[in-house]
């Protein structure tokens, strides 16, 4: 838990009030891998384990690693043990929604370890190239080079654009601390990063989060990890500068909470950039699995696949909850001033072809631009599947 990060938070619940640090272990360079926040106003105690505040209500509480984490350290004073052990007693009543929302956390974490482990670190890290195994979920190992010329993490280029220069003018705007919502491991957050600004990623995968913050230590980038729920951010008002959103509000059944509680803790005026899955496309979906099916022997053949990683034979549990009128809602709490729909799927419908070639570039190029060049057309009377807007929160433009 990086020092700075103290200074941003508070207490989750209806209080809002500040929270003050007992550590109970600090790394090598001081920061604090273990520790208890503590809310005066209320007097609810909060662990912090592996460097990561959790930052929850007690329903979401993971009592048991906060109980193995804790009492194993000693030295907690009193007061502050009897309110953990209050938590822990109230952490079992969980309604059915509490569940769900704690077996998404569950799913991105594995997500995001998978991936891990396999050192194919895309999904945290867009500047990694090279690493996405594209396929993995079919037993594929091979991994796509072409993403060495990739902007971002979004093929083709045109958005990956768009994103690059969000950061680069915001930054230059003197924007210097970053709030990713739903970061899972990092991604938008990391970018900030690179650039030199302090970011804080915000997610329920615990897990993920954790593996994020390890990432981050290993590329001495700025970054700091928080777990805590999108409708109850535990920050105070006007804390940060800018806003990123990557493919998180769409899994969100009150979308409009958590834009509100991001425009909160946002200063007036400051700049957003979300990248937002907006609606399913069947008809574009089932040409791309056809297409697969074609070319899945010839793929088969040239890349023997394995067993294929179980969860990746699954949604997580949330997926398109908040897809419905995510456009209108965003617009009425924030300001949006850009605003770009994009299917993508020219990358899907040239990637079979690219690996049943034997990863031969410029077919799957020629079919992924003029695929590309469909969708836009398309777009000019259907809805889009992704939606990039960027603008400010309500208050004096930046």
């Amino acid at each position: 838990m990086r020092p700075w990060l103290l200074d941003l938070l508070a207490c989750p619940l209806d209080c809002a009030g500040p929270l003050a640090l007992h550590v109970l272990e600090r790394a090598a360079d001081g920061e604090a891998v273990c520790a208890l926040l503590r809310c005066p106003e209320c007097g609810v105690v909060y662990a912090a384990l592996e460097g990561v505040p959790h930052l929850v209500r007690p329903a979401l509480r993971l009592a048991a690693r906060e109980q193995g984490a804790v009492r194993s350290a000693g030295g907690i004073p009193p007061q502050w043990l009897e309110a953990l052990e209050r938590t822990w007693r109230e952490a079992g009543a969980r309604e059915p929604a509490d569940e769900v929302l704690l077996e998404e956390g569950r799913y991105w974490s594995a997500f995001f370890q998978l991936y891990y482990d396999l050192d194919s670190l895309t999904v945290f890290d867009a500047r990694v190239k090279g690493a996405h195994m594209p396929y993995l979920g079919l037993g594929v190992r091979a991994t796509d080079e072409r993403d060495r010329r990739r902007l971002h993490d979004t093929w083709p280029n045109p958005l990956g654009r768009r994103i690059l220069r969000f950061f680069e003018e915001t930054r230059a705007a003197g924007a210097a601390l970053y709030l990713d919502l739903g970061c899972g491991g990092g991604q938008f957050g990391l970018e900030a990063a690179w650039r030199g600004a302090r970011t804080v990623g915000v997610d329920v995968a615990v897990g993920a989060l954790e593996l994020g913050r390890r990432y981050a230590l290993r590329k001495q980038l700025n970054a700091s990890y928080v777990y805590a729920e999108p409708a109850r951010l535990p920050f105070r008002g006007g804390a940060f500068d800018a806003l990123t959103v990557k493919d998180a509000l769409h899994h969100l059944p009150d979308a409009r909470v958590a834009a509100a509680e991001a425009a909160r803790v946002l200063r007036p005026g400051a700049p957003f950039l979300m990248i937002e899955h907006a609606a399913e496309k069947p008809r574009w979906e089932w040409l791309g699995r056809k297409i697969l099916e074609w070319l899945g022997p010839a793929i088969a053949r040239r890349y023997p696949p394995e067993a294929p990683p179980a969860i990746l034979q699954r949604r997580s549990p949330r997926e398109g909850a908040g897809q419905r009128d995510l456009e209108p809602i965003l617009g009425d709490i924030l300001e949006i001033k850009e605003r770009r729909g994009e299917l993508l799927f020219a990358d899907e419908f040239a990637l079979p072809v690219y690996f049943a070639t034997g990863r031969r570039r410029w077919p799957a190029e020629w079919i992924s631009a003029g695929v590309y060049a469909l969708e836009r057309l398309a777009l000019q009377w259907g809805r889009p599947r992704f939606l990039y807007l960027r603008g400010t929160t309500r208050g004096s433009a930046v």
